[in-house]
């Protein structure tokens, strides 16, 4: 599969919000996660240094949880080493189990929780309708054996 094909679906929508990172996750009922993300760089910096994956699982229809408040200064800290700041989670419990769409800013802002309010919609449309318009991208992520699909 080409690198990019992840990119052609969320380059407009990141740069259109000021956003640099995108990963899409789909947590089955038996604890099987299929992940897509933007940027590689940020995703195995999570893996290499044990922060493990973060995705909160609740009942609620929606649940949004900022990363500030959850990961400590050292992911912090790594996350602005490459470009990606305040990222967010979005937490939806679906028929299948859980789908947990992230994304970060690309630059610092003073108060990322009011961006983020005001985009709202615009995030829940846009992981609404990844999961409807990339299920041949989660097929093909399927068939890997530890279930990611990187750039």
């Amino acid at each position: 599969m080409p690198p990019l094909v992840l990119n052609a679906f969320c380059e407009s929508f990141l740069a259109h919000n000021s956003l640099s990172y995108f990963q899409y996750c789909k947590m089955y009922e038996d604890k099987t996660p299929i992940i897509l993300v933007n940027n590689v760089k940020l995703f195995k910096g999570l893996l290499e240094n044990q922060y493990g994956l973060y995705f909160p699982q609740r009942e609620q229809e929606f649940l949004f949880v900022f990363w500030d408040e959850v990961f400590p200064a050292e992911f912090t800290f790594l996350a602005k080493k490459i470009g990606v700041y305040h990222g967010i989670t979005l937490s939806k419990k679906d028929e299948n189990g859980f789908t947990f769409t992230s994304y970060a800013m690309r630059k610092e802002h003073l108060d990322p929780a009011s961006r983020y309010l005001n985009i709202k919609k615009a995030l829940i449309t846009f992981s609404d309708g990844f999961a409807k318009n990339s299920i041949h991208l989660l097929k093909i992520a399927e068939k890997y054996e530890k279930g990611l699909l990187l750039k």
